[in-house]
């Protein structure tokens, strides 16, 4: 067999194309067997890359209600009809299962159907057997793989009822995350005073909220299909998201229903900084303190103002004491010394 031969396979012909590298770029090798099947899919693999997008609703992928497939195979194809009809069978879902354990991905673009191997030996003559054995897959593949050949099962409603579990876990995960971050950004206008205790006490009202969702989610429709991984990233944006919301609300509420009469303090200003994030600086004064239950407080200005005071320049802050009794502050003036 040479690097760029033709495979017969019960009539068909595949060939085959052998690429040898170089410093940068393993031997790798593909497998093309001409079809008209009308349709452009990739399956591959699924990496933690491709976990983490679906669970925050970056990607979106067919799902063919096969637990044990959906989690172990990423399909990128737009027509869900097409991949219904190629993998019919859970023997085809089982054989394409077992053909990429050893290859990198299955391509079809219409006229042609492709079995890539990014990495293998550096010899043709080592590679004969696994190349007969994935043209042998690629005809398999092509031809529809019965079912009976492989002795697997069709889908019950159990595997269903996983598949509706874990779409309702993903859309709560994505629903609180989305709300909790919305809820931030509006609460950015409030400027809570006591933010340590804030935290703390949002933490606190967090951890039934978060119990409730997953003991809904779990009671209600059984145990997971999804891997360890998957669930474990869930869970984490799940608490974020929580988090977020609960803190954000307290904030919102705290100063929204605030009905407490204004308040001024005389401070002084003893200390500026600079914060930088990737896209955005933010100009920050910090004053001393105006009460014994607040040690400092900082609050962010623009640019100009930042450059005109000074520290030790006098500020007057107007606060309020806050519905749930974090006290916020309303407005500042600072004049020179």
């Amino acid at each position: 067999m040479g690097k760029d031969s033709v495979i017969n396979v019960d009539g068909k012909e595949v060939k085959f194309n052998f690429y040898p590298g170089n410093r940068k770029t393993p031997p790798s090798f593909e497998l093309i067997l001409e079809i008209n099947f009308r349709a452009h899919a990739v399956f591959r693999k699924e990496t933690g890359i491709d976990i983490f997008g679906k669970q925050i609703g970056f990607n979106k992928e067919i799902q063919l209600n096969d637990p044990m497939f959906d989690q172990s195979i990423y399909v990128e194809c737009e027509d869900q009809g097409f991949v219904t009809q190629f993998l019919n069978s859970w023997g085809a879902k089982n054989a394409l299962k077992e053909v990429l354990q050893n290859f990198s991905s299955l391509q079809i673009d219409g006229t042609r159907m492709k079995l890539i191997k990014n990495s293998c030996e550096d010899s043709v003559s080592s590679l004969s057997e696994y190349v007969v054995a994935g043209a042998r897959a690629l005809v398999m593949l092509a031809n529809g793989v019965p079912e009976y050949s492989f002795g697997m099962q069709s889908a019950t409603p159990e595997t269903d009822k996983l598949v509706q579990k874990d779409h309702i876990y993903s859309f709560a995960t994505i629903f609180l995350l989305i709300g909790g971050i919305g809820l931030f950004i509006w609460s950015t206008s409030f400027n809570v005073v006591m933010q340590g205790l804030l935290f703390r006490q949002s933490l606190t009202l967090s951890v039934p909220l978060i119990a409730l969702v997953v003991f809904f989610i779990f009671m209600q429709y059984g145990s997971s299909s999804k891997s360890l991984a998957a669930l474990i990233s869930g869970f984490v944006f799940l608490v974020i998201g929580c988090l977020l919301i609960v803190y954000s609300s307290i904030v919102i509420l705290n100063s929204k229903m605030d009905v407490s009469l204004p308040e001024k303090y005389e401070v002084t200003v003893i200390g500026k900084y600079i914060t930088h994030s990737k896209n955005n600086t933010t100009y920050h004064i910090a004053v001393s303190s105006w009460s014994d239950k607040i040690s400092k407080y900082a609050f962010s200005v623009g640019s100009s103002r930042y450059d005109q005071i000074m520290v030790n320049d006098p500020c007057v802050l107007t606060t309020r004491s806050g519905a749930f009794g974090f006290p916020w502050v309303v407005s500042y003036q600072c004049s020179k010394k």
